[in-house]
């Protein structure tokens, strides 16, 4: 059973009887708002489980070169699945792939790591 909660105290009492899923949607468009306020580089995030997460995030001027040379899972212990560029999408990108401005960048790893990356596109 998918139940909607307006607070946290309705999402106990729904949790404690059984719902299967509860569901908030104010304070789940309020944190999605509050990630772009905060990050207007991350386009699209998926959470998987409480610590890792896929990430869709616009390349700036800090993050060009090839995926050899900028050694994401080495800095910052993200794998890159695919790159956006334009209409095109290349998806298991090669060590050689060259990344350029404008590019968007689809990565699954831990949270820290994504944050950690945001931090250096951002400054």
């Amino acid at each position: 059973m998918i139940s909607k909660a307006n607070n946290r105290t309705a999402a106990r009492i729904l949790a404690s009887v059984g719902a299967d899923e509860i569901v908030r949607p104010e304070h789940d468009m309020g944190r999605r708002l509050a990630e772009q306020l905060a990050s207007p580089n991350r386009i699209a995030a998926l959470e998987l489980g409480t610590d890792h997460s896929i990430v869709e995030l616009e390349v700036r001027d800090q993050l060009l070169g090839t995926l050899s040379e900028l050694q994401l899972p080495h800095r910052f212990g993200v794998q890159v699945l695919a790159v956006h560029r334009g209409s095109e999408i290349e998806v298991s990108p090669s060590a050689d792939f060259e990344i350029v401005a404008g590019d968007r960048l689809v990565m699954f790893g831990p949270n820290d790591g994504h944050e950690r990356i945001r931090g250096f596109v951002t400054r």
